[in-house]
């Protein structure tokens, strides 16, 4: 332990060889909570925090040891229930490390949640959101003042990559061949009455968007070929999807078979915006390209549709021409 400089009701300032940092006298460690409903939705919160002088969105967290509990997983299911009022079956330790190390001794948990219930009331001044994974980056950016803790951002990579990994998702035989691009199994199931819309997987995805996800132009030409249907809405369009990614081609096939670039997704993305802004896809992030290619079809196909503002700005932040 450090040379006590000065001592507050809450915190120590601390010296060690000349440097000055900052020490919780109760609750030296804290948890944060990443919790995801079934229906994948992340659980945030959102309270005024003084030291910053605005609202902060975060996760539930909270300090182990401030009200005498010092289990960190049992502090982890209280502040969840106390800031949101849901309830979790059990919680699973991710990750463990500090927070800022350069002014504070402060380590925070990362738990995950599982079996996530709303049972109650929440504390009343927290406000408490509840917002679909796949359009997250857009609701965080949309937030104007309220500033977003960076934790929120590690926390959601977590997220994304416990639903991708969780197993709990059963896909299709159709959309396993469709992944792998085995045309001739596709093929095969198809003739075999395989429902080419029918959705699947942890996305509840169309076969043609676990093609257009894998970039899997063969497959996605039979599925088209046999009714697949290319405006189908997932949270997001096929065409969005692959817009996203600056996938052209898999953007002229789509096009060439009646996706309409006009179709925003439930967040309000229209192709145009997907292919400007890139994915934060975990499998494949694109927001740092320049889409040139795929931007420019859009475009042509449908010329009065305009970039929404975030779209142009985040393309020219990236310096590619909208």
């Amino acid at each position: 332990m450090g040379v006590r400089m000065y001592e507050g009701k809450h915190v120590l300032v601390l010296e060690r060889d000349g440097w000055e940092y900052v020490e919780r006298k109760k609750g030296k460690e804290a948890v944060a909570v990443i919790a995801v409903t079934d229906d994948h939705k992340v659980i945030l919160t959102e309270q005024y925090r003084r030291p910053v002088d605005a609202r902060v969105i975060d996760w539930p967290a909270g300090l182990v040891g401030d009200d005498g509990e010092n289990d960190p997983a049992a502090t982890a299911r209280k502040e969840l229930e106390e800031e949101t009022g849901y309830t979790c079956k059990e919680v699973e330790l991710l990750a463990k490390g500090p927070t800022s190390p350069g002014i504070t001794s402060e380590l925070v948990s990362f738990y995950r949640a599982t079996s996530v219930e709303k049972k109650g009331d929440h504390e009343e001044e927290i406000t408490v959101h509840v917002v679909p994974l796949d359009g997250i980056r857009e609701w965080l950016a949309s937030r104007g003042d309220v500033m977003i803790d960076l934790k929120v951002w590690g926390g959601l990579l977590f997220a994304l990559l416990l639903i991708a990994c969780g197993g709990r998702y059963p896909i299709s035989p159709l959309a396993t061949a469709v992944r792998t691009g085995d045309v001739a199994g596709v093929q095969s199931l198809l003739a075999q009455g395989a429902d080419a819309n029918a959705p699947t997987g942890v996305n509840d995805w169309t076969p043609l968007m676990h093609a257009v996800h894998k970039h899997q132009l063969a497959t996605a030409a039979v599925l088209l070929a046999h009714g697949a249907d290319p405006n189908r809405m997932a949270r997001q369009t096929a065409l969005t999807m692959a817009a996203g990614y600056g996938d052209a081609k898999m953007v002229a096939l789509l096009l060439a078979h009646g996706a309409d670039p006009r179709l925003r997704d439930r967040g309000g993305k229209s192709p145009l915006d997907a292919s400007l802004t890139g994915t934060s896809d975990i499998d494949e992030p694109t927001m740092l390209r320049c889409q040139a290619e795929s931007t420019r079809m859009l475009m042509r196909a449908a010329p009065d549709v305009q970039p929404s503002k975030e779209a142009a700005v985040f393309a020219k932040m990236k310096g590619c021409g909208a």
